[in-house]
């Protein structure tokens, strides 16, 4: 036609609709797939992308808050107390006590006339006994040639005297053998019989070495009867009363300083079990920490 042109709008073709459709799936696919990777770099922390994460908490060492962004402290192992080192103290013999409270003793002249066991009850205590001659309770041991035990103290000081002898001899024998008793309670230690056996100029621990009457034993148990008014011939002294006072004074100064050693030797180890119960506690807390 002439002088006019016609315009005709071309609809796409099938082709071209398809090219079209597979650039818009493409467009949106490609879209899903970079959200898909950008949002698990957002969270990983764990928590939703635009949040902050909360720090972590703070750890507690031994009840103490630590600082998370100080460095872990070096934590050591508590030390184990010592025991002591002080030695156990060697014990003492205790003697052990008369069957009866010893008396006061009575003087020679307020015993004149008293009977046989009345005496020896006012010298010795009342468990003391008198024997006839020959009873098996004075074991008839000979002294020296001729002579037999006339009074005897026996191992549960016990004592026991022969009767049939005048008051005189009767009074000097039972204070002998009440010699004896205070020897048992008041010179049972080796530092009292040391002192004794030095004092006669004996060897250590010479208690019942010797002839009889020249016996430690029997020379300290005749000295205190003389000492206290019963002096007896047959004895020949060796020890003067002042050797005696001074072995008992030994005596209760060795008791009294073992005393202190076994005190000082309980309050070491009490105060040792206290500090390792002290150290055990530590030690579980210690172990507990992470």
């Amino acid at each position: 036609m002439d002088g006019h042109a016609t315009a005709v709008r071309r609809r796409p073709s099938a082709t071209r609709r398809e090219a079209l459709v597979v650039r818009v799936v493409g467009l949106l696919t490609g879209t899903a797939w970079l959200a898909g990777c950008v949002a698990p770099v957002l969270s990983v922390s764990g928590a939703p992308p635009g949040t902050t994460s909360p720090a972590p908490a703070a750890r507690t060492v031994a009840g103490r808050p630590v600082d998370p962004g100080s460095p872990t402290p070096t934590r050591t192992a508590p030390a184990a107390p010592r025991p002591p080192a002080l030695p156990r103290p060697t014990p003492l013999h205790t003697p052990a006590p008369p069957p009866a409270p010893l008396p006061k003793v009575p003087s020679r002249a307020a015993v004149q006339g008293w009977s046989c066991d009345q005496l020896v009850q006012a010298v010795n205590g009342s468990a003391a006994r008198c024997a006839e001659p020959g009873d098996p309770a004075l074991r008839a041991q000979t002294v020296v040639a001729g002579e037999s035990t006339v009074g005897l103290t026996d191992e549960h000081q016990v004592v026991h005297v022969e009767r049939g002898m005048s008051t005189e001899d009767t009074y000097l024998v039972a204070m002998h053998e009440r010699g004896h008793q205070e020897l048992r309670q008041r010179c049972d230690t080796w530092t009292c019989g040391d002192a004794l056996a030095r004092a006669m100029g004996s060897s250590r621990g010479a208690w019942n070495d010797g002839p009889y009457f020249a016996r430690v034993v029997e020379a300290g148990a005749s000295t205190w009867a003389r000492c206290h008014g019963a002096d007896n011939p047959r004895y020949g002294y060796r020890l003067s009363c002042e050797d005696l006072e001074a072995a008992f004074g030994a005596e209760v100064s060795a008791r009294r300083a073992h005393a202190l050693e076994q005190q000082a030797y309980d309050l070491a180890w009490a105060r040792y079990r206290e500090d390792y119960e002290r150290y055990r506690r530590e030690y579980d807390l210690y172990a507990a920490q992470p």
